[in-house]
C-alpha cells in the first residue's frame, strides 16, 4: 500500500470533509474513490 501525503488549501480541505462526511465516508475512502473513479473513466477512454 501507497502513502500519500499532500497539502491543500484551508478551504478546499474543509469543502473535501463536508461532503466525506455528507456521503458518510472517511476522507481516506472518498478520495480513494475519487482516483479510483478517475483511473477507471481514463482507462475506459483509452480502449
Amino acid at each position: 500500500m501507497g502513502i500519500i501525503n499532500i497539502e491543500i488549501e484551508n478551504e478546499l480541505h474543509k469543502r473535501m470533509k463536508m461532503e466525506a462526511l455528507r456521503q458518510d465516508k472517511s476522507v481516506k475512502q472518498y478520495i480513494t474513490d475519487l482516483v479510483k473513479r478517475s483511473v477507471e473513466t481514463k482507462k475506459e477512454q483509452t480502449q
